[in-house]
């Protein structure tokens, strides 16, 4: 009769410990999942400028554009980092720039599309205002290829722009983007970009290549 108390003990014990085993793996599964819906820290995206001169203005040869997304510091949003490097035959165009600018969570929220921008809807942001755009933009090829990808409009741009000393003006920037949930960083798989420097001009496309 002990030898029949002690099997069921066993087994009872066992039982127990197998579900306790099982809830502190699945515990601690959670405590290490991400975040959802938000960028992570330093995220990184690359893209090479495009050749086509309907995509990027004929006195641009080549170049990169390198977006990097960190938290603002304050935990409200973050900054995103735009790093552009030109090969340019005309000389009122800087070789380096970066634009700096907050970029609300709300952002990054995978239901963002749905949420912000349906129907007409205008996203606004002390840094930007978005939209959707209508596939008969003209932009359909930043979404070749894709079938779950959204094309819409960033504009009204107030961000800190750095040209590498030169004094040059940034007026009137905008871009088309295609957002693809999962790309890193901004969720930007291509973009068309337009403005002016100086006076001049300008539109500059590119397509991403890497991505962190």
């Amino acid at each position: 009769m002990k030898n029949v108390i002690s099997v069921w003990t066993l087994l009872v014990f066992g039982m127990f410990g197998t579900f306790g085993v099982l809830e502190s793996l699945a515990l601690s599964k959670s405590m290490f999942e991400p975040t959802e819906n938000l960028a992570a820290v330093s995220e990184k995206a690359t893209y090479e400028l495009s050749g086509l001169r309907k995509r990027t203005s004929w006195f641009i040869d080549s170049g990169t554009a390198e977006v990097v997304v960190e938290e603002n510091g304050d935990g409200t949003g973050y900054i995103a980092t735009f790093q552009f490097d030109f090969e340019s035959s005309f000389s009122i165009i800087p070789s380096t720039g970066t634009m700096r600018m907050d970029v609300p969570a709300e952002y990054f929220q995978d239901d963002f599309i749905d949420t912000q921008l349906a129907d007409g809807e205008i996203f606004e942001s002390e840094a930007f205002k978005a939209k959707l755009v209508e596939d008969s933009s003209g932009k359909k090829h930043l979404c070749q290829g894709l079938e779950d990808c959204v094309l819409f409009k960033v504009y009204d741009i107030n961000a800190d722009f750095d040209l590498g000393g030169d004094d040059a003006e940034v007026q009137s920037l905008s871009f088309v983007a295609s957002r693809v949930e999962g790309l890193p960083a901004l969720k930007i798989r291509s973009f068309d970009l337009s403005g002016k420097i100086s006076g001049l001009a300008i539109r500059v496309g590119g397509d991403i290549v890497t991505a962190e």
